[in-house]
């Protein structure tokens, strides 16, 4: 059995990823720098993993907030209400801020034709769950 050799955090990672035939070095870590190196490794994919989604996250609420910019003439809420309207019609439909659709009508009475034909455009959209709100 070899004997175990100090191996910086760095020489690990290029031995685990390109020097297969150097395998037996890693191998004879103890149990503790080998659980320490996998540990490392988890922390520097999650931080740039929370990076890269934290930025992404913030793309879409700038792609949201200038849809209601533009889209969206006012939103009130008063005794547990929500009120929407739109600046061209009260019916508010979207597929462009995710990778779904939303549709928002806020007229008091929808008919049953207008609530399939809602629910009709969202599975087409490829969703099936039938994601829709009545305001």
């Amino acid at each position: 059995m070899e004997e175990e050799v100090k191996i910086s955090f760095w020489k690990k990672l290029k031995i685990s990823i390109f020097g297969l035939e150097e395998y037996q070095k890693l191998i004879v870590q103890k149990t503790r720098k080998t659980i320490f190196y996998v540990v490392i490794l988890m922390l520097i994919f999650a931080f740039f993993l929370s990076f890269a989604l934290t930025y992404k996250f913030s793309q879409k609420v700038t792609e949201v907030k200038k849809y209601i910019e533009e889209n969206i003439e006012t939103l009130e809420f008063d005794n547990g209400k929500l009120s929407v309207s739109g600046k061209e019609s009260n019916v508010i439909q979207t597929d462009k801020l995710y990778d779904g659709k939303i549709i928002i009508d806020t007229e008091e009475n929808i008919s049953n034709e207008k609530l399939e034909k809602y629910k009709n455009d969202i599975v087409q959209r490829g969703t099936t769950s039938g994601d829709y709100l009545k305001a």
